[in-house]
C-alpha cells in the first residue's frame, strides 16, 4: 500500500520544523560563544565563566541532538518514498524539502565552522585518552598537584561531582588555576568528565 501524499507532507513538515529549530539554536550557540569569548578576554580567571561555558555547551548539545533527529527524519522520508516507488533507491535530491534550504546566509553548520570547531574542541565527552604506546606526558605544576589530590578522592569506576572552589582550597591551589588544571588533565587523558561536570580517573 503506497504512502499517502498527506503522510509524506507531514514528514516533510516535521523535517522543516526540526531544521528551523536547529537553525535558531545555532544562533543562540553563536551568541553564547561570543559571550564566552568576551568574558574570557575581560577576566579569564572569573569563576562565573564556568557557568557561561557550561550553558554554551548545553545549547550546542541540543543543536547536535536536533541534527540527529533531522537525519532520522531523512531516513524515514527516504524509506516512505522508496515504498511508493517499488523500493527503488531515492537520491538525496528528493530530500531537499526535508533538509531545509541548502543555500543562503544560514544554510547550516557549514556556515559556522569556528563555532562547530570550538564546540568540538571543548565538549569533554568526546575527548579520548592518549593512544596506546604513546609516552605519557610528565605533569608539573598545578596539574600535577591536582592529579595527586584527585587520586585520593576519585576512582576509575564512578563519576563524582566535586566543588571546584573547595578542591582548590583543600589542595592549596589558586582558585583561578583550578579549571585550567582540570582542562590539562582532561586533555592529557588523565580524567574523564560527563555532561554534568562530574569527574573520574582514567
Amino acid at each position: 500500500m503506497p504512502i499517502s501524499t498527506q503522510a509524506l507532507a507531514a514528514i516533510q513538515a516535521a523535517g522543516a520544523a526540526v531544521f528551523s529549530a536547529d537553525d535558531q539554536l545555532k544562533s543562540v550557540a553563536q551568541s553564547y560563544a561570543n559571550s564566552v569569548n568576551t568574558a574570557m578576554q575581560a577576566n579569564p580567571f572569573d569563576l562565573a565563566n564556568d557557568s557561561l561555558f557550561e550553558d554554551w555547551k548545553s545549547v550546542a548539545r541540543l543543536s547536535q541532538a536536533l541534527a540527529r533527529i533531522e537525519s532520522e527524519l531523512k531516513q524515514v522520508y527516504e524509506l516512505a518514498i522508496s515504498l511508493n516507488n517499488g523500493a527503488k533507491p531515492v537520491g538525496s535530491a528528493r530530500l531537499r524539502a526535508l533538509a531545509g534550504p541548502l543555500t543562503g546566509p544560514r544554510a547550516g553548520a557549514a556556515e559556522h565552522p569556528d563555532l562547530i570547531q570550538a564546540i568540538d574542541a571543548t565538549d569533554v565527552r568526546v575527548k579520548k585518552a592518549p593512544r596506546r604506546g604513546k609516552k605519557p606526558t610528565v605533569l608539573a605544576g598545578n596539574a600535577a598537584k591536582l592529579l595527586a589530590q584527585l587520586q585520593q578522592v576519585l576512582t576509575a569506576q564512578d563519576f563524582v561531582k566535586l566543588n571546584r572552589s573547595r578542591l582548590a582550597l583543600s589542595g592549596g591551589l589558586p582558585k583561578g588555576s583550578i579549571n585550567a588544571a582540570i582542562r590539562k588533565l582532561l586533555a592529557e587523558g588523565r580524567l574523564l568528565q560527563n555532561a554534568a561536570g562530574a569527574l573520574k580517573l582514567v
